[in-house]
């Protein structure tokens, strides 16, 4: 199966909701003082956008953009996809739907599902 012909799309999209979310989620963490594991999960938001903002065609297509993603990263898109989190984030369907697409294509592209091309030698 060839990557999906609008996954820069998907990856851009993701990276910029994951963003937003962590900004959301850090001013809430300066609010409250008495959280402050809530500042593990800005972390955790903030460092898997960048990574996947950080990436370009070429890595996803020779296959090297699955250093990316970690364990981690797919028990935080489960957690807000399944809305399993105690976290002060109010989703929309829209953004649930978003990073549900993304989990799928990320877990895809991790277990090498997708027909990758050659790096050159």
């Amino acid at each position: 199966m060839r990557l999906p012909s609008d996954y820069l799309k998907l990856v851009g999209d993701g990276s910029h909701l994951l963003r937003s979310l962590g900004a959301d989620l850090r001013t809430e963490a300066e609010r409250r003082t008495e959280r402050p594991e809530l500042w593990l999960s800005v972390r955790d938001l903030a460092g898997l956008a960048e990574r996947l903002a950080s990436s370009n065609d070429s890595e996803w297509r020779n296959g090297y953009a699955n250093i990316l993603i970690g364990g981690q990263d797919f028990g935080v898109l489960d957690q807000l996809v399944a809305g399993d989190t105690d976290l002060p984030l109010q989703l929309t369907r829209d953004q649930v739907e978003l990073l549900a697409r993304l989990r799928g294509f990320l877990r895809q592209y991790c277990d090498r599902e997708f027909e990758l091309d050659e790096p050159a030698a």
